[in-house]
């Protein structure tokens, strides 16, 4: 939802969004289209009141307001097919991986209890590719048995894997 993965140099077409895109806008009117890169849309906020400035995103095709490509609580005027053209290919990849019999290692970096949506799908990969998950989280550090949680910070957690590889 953040960008942080494109941000570090993930390929868009490797990533998926359970939850939409900072990065991504769709129309409030609901017009059928699809959601739209928001790579040139620069919205100014007042200091003082810490609302948006005129002009407001819009939609290139009705003109109606645009808002973030992002599902929100209790939202029902979310566009999901940008989210669900991630999910199947990301089914597609975990299928293929399955079929070769790929040994497997699912990361889960910083994925609370709160909206657990990330962490049940990093559980339900491991045990249906039959691999590992490593959760690396600094409070919410419960695992299935037999799987690892490093109690840190990501970027920790991350440097600790690499140590212990290189050290064989």
């Amino acid at each position: 939802m953040d960008a942080q993965f494109q941000r570090a140099g993930f390929h868009e077409e490797r990533v998926e969004e359970c939850h939409g895109s900072i990065l991504h806008l769709q129309c409030l009117k609901g017009c059928d289209l699809p959601p739209w890169s928001a790579a040139q849309t620069a919205v100014s906020v007042d200091v003082e009141t810490l609302r948006a400035a005129e002009p407001l995103p819009a939609c290139p095709r009705c003109g109606g307001l645009a808002r973030p490509n992002i599902l929100m609580f209790g939202d029902l005027g979310w566009d999901s097919s940008r989210a669900n053209e991630q999910r199947e290919r990301l089914a597609e990849w975990l299928e293929e991986l399955g079929q070769r019999r790929a040994r497997v290692v699912v990361l889960c970096l910083g994925a609370g209890t709160a909206i657990p949506s990330v962490r049940f799908h990093a559980e339900r990969t491991a045990r249906r590719l039959g691999g590992a998950l490593i959760r690396i989280n600094p409070r919410d550090t419960w695992v299935p048995t037999g799987q690892i949680c490093l109690e840190s910070g990501a970027l920790a957690g991350l440097s600790a894997i690499e140590a212990a590889l290189a050290q064989g």
